[in-house]
């Protein structure tokens, strides 16, 4: 019975990789049909320092660049071996998979060359950022989730993209962003600190204060620092965190090894709705998959990729989206409704139905499969 589960589970994912197949990139096909290896090497080079560092050093500075907070214990010349570490393991994710390329011309192609590194580095991001930064990364999940769901908060892209949150009616406003540096006014302000630090708020109240105290829209970054720094949220190295915390992504939260048939038989129930929400109506599959989350408002999407049940690739072209465009709301995942309709050029509402349509025609499909 298992094996029949896996030769399926197999079946499925083969199935999805294939459908999504695209036409070579033309800045790969030089390296891919050079016959010379020397001459190759060159062009590999060329492909890694013209075309993809760009791409990395991007991708990294937006997401890694600038934070307003550090693991405790750690310098400033520590953080930068780290990113330099981890600008090497992108470039050599990519080198790694050109190459495979070169060897093995039946595999599947890279239909954009930057799209490709972009979503590499974006994901290696996220998986860097909730690795080191636990605490801060699950802080985060809540108050996008909070944000999204109260209607007297808002959370936009500003006109520099930038993810930016306050008061609901400060949204469309055009109201500048406070300036970087804000958080250590804020800091430095007696009177600011000690309205922040009097006494355990809950979430709601806590964002009041702080829009209140801003007067303006904030970066959410910055949001979850003074948020983080008033609740005393702190990741610590992870040499200085208990086995079983590193295991479990905090203390407290130890759980027993998967069982590897029930497993398999999620992978395989996951395999079976993606393969559903593919054939759902364009409008459908955006409402649903770019809002998806689950219990604890984390987006479903991560999980997907990360259970290899559907390619980051493959997302991106369930949404009709180009990769690069898709690599950069990958760490803004999920979406609230009025983005959502801004993108799809609808009203809120209109996302809402197609969302609960999306739904119901799920149900319908994953009771007769």
């Amino acid at each position: 019975m298992v094996l029949v589960r896996t030769k399926q589970f197999t079946y499925i994912m083969l199935a999805v990789e294939r459908s999504f197949l695209q036409p070579t990139d033309s800045l790969l096909i030089p390296y891919l049909r050079e016959p010379d290896a020397r001459e190759a090497e060159r062009l590999l080079v060329e492909l890694l320092t013209e075309h993809a560092a760009p791409v990395i050093r991007n991708v990294i500075a937006a997401n890694i660049g600038y934070r307003g907070t550090r693991v405790e214990g750690s310098s400033r010349s520590e953080d930068s071996d780290e990113i330099e570490d981890l600008t090497s393991e992108v470039n050599l994710k990519i080198l790694d998979r050109l190459r495979f390329l070169k060897e093995d011309s039946s595999q599947k192609t890279i239909g954009s060359f930057q799209g490709y590194v972009a979503t590499t580095s974006y994901n290696m991001c996220h998986t860097y950022l909730r690795r080191k930064y636990p605490q801060r990364s699950r802080l985060k999940h809540k108050l996008r989730y909070i944000l999204t769901h109260r209607s007297d908060f808002a959370l936009w892209e500003d006109q520099q993209k930038k993810w930016v949150c306050g008061q609901a009616g400060w949204r469309g406003d055009h109201r500048p962003t406070v300036v970087k540096g804000w958080v250590n006014e804020i800091r430095n302000n007696p009177r600011a600190s000690d309205a922040l630090s009097g006494g355990k708020r809950e979430m709601g109240e806590l964002l009041s204060l702080i829009f209140e105290l801003a007067r303006a829209p904030v970066e959410i970054d910055d949001v979850v620092t003074l948020v983080a720094e008033t609740w005393q949220i702190k990741d610590l190295p992870a040499e200085d965190a208990a086995p079983e915390e590193i295991e479990s992504g905090g203390a407290g939260n130890v759980t027993p090894a998967a069982d590897p048939i029930s497993e398999l038989d999620q992978r395989l129930y996951l395999s079976r709705v993606w393969e559903q929400i593919r054939l759902l109506p364009q409008a459908q599959r955006s409402a649903l998959l770019l809002n998806l989350t689950d219990p604890q408002g984390n987006a479903l999407l991560v999980l997907l990729s990360e259970l290899r049940i559907a390619t980051i690739s493959g997302i991106a072209e369930a949404l009709e989206l180009p990769a690069e465009e898709f690599a950069t709301l990958w760490s803004d995942l999920p979406l609230d409704d009025n983005t959502i309709a801004k993108r799809l050029g609808v009203t809120r509402q209109q996302v809402t139905s197609y969302r609960l349509s999306a739904r119901r025609r799920l149900a319908r499909r994953m009771r007769k499969s």
